[in-house]
């Protein structure tokens, strides 16, 4: 149990705390892959020396994340980058709405399944508004392009056939200044 609730700073992750191969890999198989490579070999990460199920330190993911940012095109790198995680991690689930995902999974998978040694209040925070229709709360040291870019990947994925979504910022998008707050609704 906390003693103080954790708050997410951007860019700086929890000490101690862990990230999965699968997840850093994302950062080579996406739209905007080239740009990513000179800065990962600046972190002596390769995409042929990585493992899917390895663990690293996530501080070098945030690294790499604000490096990226600061670059040219870096905020629409990073929503490539989180559109391309949340289709490998959602490919590896068995969630088949997209309000099961976001009342069931979003705090499984961004805060406990590709990620260790995080405070307990590490994550996003989800409300429910109404009929499909959602605030999600972040709670983690993520660019909110990232961020954005995963929740807009997941509503692609999972939304019905016919149905179509939008993502609204409420707070702290654009920019990382602080965790951003977006809404969510489709129909």
């Amino acid at each position: 149990m906390e003693s103080t609730p954790y708050q997410a700073v951007p860019f700086k992750a929890p000490e101690g705390s862990e990230i999965m191969g699968r997840v850093v890999k994302s950062y080579f198989d996406n739209l905007e892959s080239d740009m990513f490579l000179p800065v990962l070999e600046r972190h002596n990460l390769r995409p042929n020396e990585m493992s899917d199920d390895q663990w690293y330190p996530l501080q070098v993911y945030y690294d790499i994340d604000k490096e990226i940012y600061k670059g040219v095109n870096g905020a629409s790198a990073l929503v490539a980058i989180g559109k391309a995680t949340m289709a490998n991690l959602l490919s590896r689930t068995t969630y088949t709405t997209l309000e099961d995902y976001l009342v069931n999974g979003l705090g499984t998978i961004a805060g406990r399944s590709f990620i260790r040694n995080v405070p307990d209040s590490f994550g996003f925070v989800v409300t429910k508004i109404g009929n499909k229709h959602f605030h999600i709360k972040s709670n983690m040291p993520s660019a909110n392009e990232s961020i954005y870019g995963s929740l807009w990947e997941a509503c692609r994925l999972l939304k019905g056939e016919k149905e179509t979504f939008r993502i609204n910022p409420i707070i702290g998008y654009p920019g990382n200044d602080i965790s951003a707050t977006f809404e969510v609704t489709w129909e």
